[in-house]
């Protein structure tokens, strides 16, 4: 812990992260105040009279505001500032500018109730401090008690059903098509009467539409768009031309406008058992950080945003062919995602960009092989990464001499199927050397 010196003519400024409502108060007379104390729970809710939502250095309180207005001491108040601080409700940071030391205290609101009571240190202070029978009376107050609706028949209407936009709140400049602010799209997330709602407001082909209605969700899904997003980038895009939807116009739309935020966040599946990373294989495979950080990114991310992010290292961008590569690979589903992440980045440590032969023909083998884990894909590509090594050493400790076909470089063989098929590469080589020789 920092040592601090306040002085009453030290400057602060008041800050917060998160909102504070009625509902925060209550948890926080509840339960906080047994253990912080009455000076600290006030400090804490005079503290958010005093926040702003700009900070201007020059507009520094100094600290005698607070010692005045509460009737504390210095000794209370750096004493109360421990207590919230001790407790996740306060940060303090500080520097020094021309004017002097200027203290930045940052407010968090208290906790839910919920994850309260799964803190075993705060709820063993707070039985404490109150005593097993309040203490069971206050987790009695807020547990929650939901209704057993097994034998109920849900008739909830759905948002299109209650709400009609006009075409001026749709104006497809004003839409974001920020992915950090989309949720991400499921199966059963993407709702086709809303995203058909959207769209009947913009002089469109109804038909040209509905026709295409699996393809709309399904590029929805894949650059995980929700329905007004995926209604802008129609509109925007421009696809539907001479009575026809041109996907390619809608997909270089997206892969030029679209940009992904460059924190990777994970998908909301994550509780899923495939996602959770199999120590034991991590330590027998000898992965370096690197490695490991590929497994847990591929672990998390769609491919689409495993992809965006890998360009980004590299220094390159997502080409038009390479997106429609791996939106095809996706939509076959013969491969989780976290596998399909593994293959690009195979394929982009080895070559600049994903090519369709490569790709097909890996997706092909890996399919065959049950490969289902993102570990289970790096300890494929690692054994015949081992394998390929072994296999050029012997060919290398041959005591024949090298033979001039052996360094001719053969056009018609294609390396992306060479690479993934050593032994093929091998006999492909010996029928081109008897050719050769042959020939004189």
């Amino acid at each position: 812990m920092t040592k601090r010196k306040i002085k009453a003519y030290n400057g602060f400024l008041v800050t917060n992260i998160n909102y504070f409502s009625d509902f925060s108060q209550q948890v926080l007379t509840d339960l906080y105040l047994p253990i912080i104390g009455a000076k600290s729970y006030t400090l804490y809710l005079y503290f958010w009279s005093l926040t702003k939502k700009k900070l201007v250095s020059m507009d520094r309180f100094e600290h005698t505001r607070i010692i005045n207005a509460l009737g504390i001491s210095l000794d209370d108040l750096n004493e109360a500032l421990l207590h919230l601080e001790g407790i996740g409700l306060l940060r303090t940071f500080l520097k020094k500018d021309i004017i002097g030391l200027l203290f930045l205290y940052e407010l968090s609101s208290p906790v839910s109730p919920e994850t309260f009571f799964k803190d075993n240190l705060l709820t063993s202070y707070l039985k404490e401090m109150v005593g097993t029978s309040i203490f069971e009376d206050l987790k009695e107050k807020y547990t929650l008690h939901p209704v057993n609706t097994k034998n109920f028949t849900e008739i909830t209407a759905s948002f299109s059903d209650v709400y009609q936009f006009n075409s001026v709140s749709l104006n497809p400049d004003k839409i974001s098509l920020n992915f950090q602010k989309s949720r991400t799209p499921s199966n059963n997330e993407f709702d086709q009467n809303l995203f058909l709602t959207l769209i009947s407001k913009f002089d469109l082909d109804k038909e040209l539409i509905k026709k295409n209605l699996d393809e709309f969700e399904e590029i929805a899904q894949f650059y995980q768009l929700n329905e007004l997003e995926l209604v802008n980038a129609l509109v925007s895009s421009h696809c539907f031309r001479k009575n026809k939807f041109q996907i390619n116009y809608l997909t270089n739309f997206l892969n030029q406008k679209i940009t992904l935020n460059k924190s990777l966040y994970k998908r909301n599946d994550s509780s899923n058992n495939s996602d959770k990373i199999d120590e034991n294989i991590l330590k027998n495979l000898k992965l370096d950080i690197s490695e490991k950080n590929i497994i847990t990114q591929a672990k998390s991310c769609s491919p689409l945003q495993f992809l965006t992010k890998l360009k980004e290292q590299l220094g390159g961008y997502i080409t038009n062919s390479e997106a429609a590569i791996i939106r095809k690979l996706s939509r076959r589903q013969i491969l989780d995602d976290q596998v399909i992440n593994i293959m690009i980045y195979y394929e982009l440590k080895n070559n600049p960009t994903i090519t369709e032969h490569l790709t097909d023909t890996l997706a092909n083998d890996w399919s065959q092989k049950r490969i289902q884990k993102a570990e289970d894909a790096l300890i494929y590509v690692k054994n015949f990464k081992n394998k390929k090594k072994k296999s050029s050493y012997s060919l290398n400790k041959t005591s024949k001499p090298i033979p001039k076909w052996f360094d001719e470089k053969d056009t018609t063989q294609n390396k992306l199927a060479t690479d993934h098929n050593l032994d093929s590469l091998i006999k492909t080589e010996e029928k081109r050397r008897k050719r050769l020789d042959k020939k004189g």
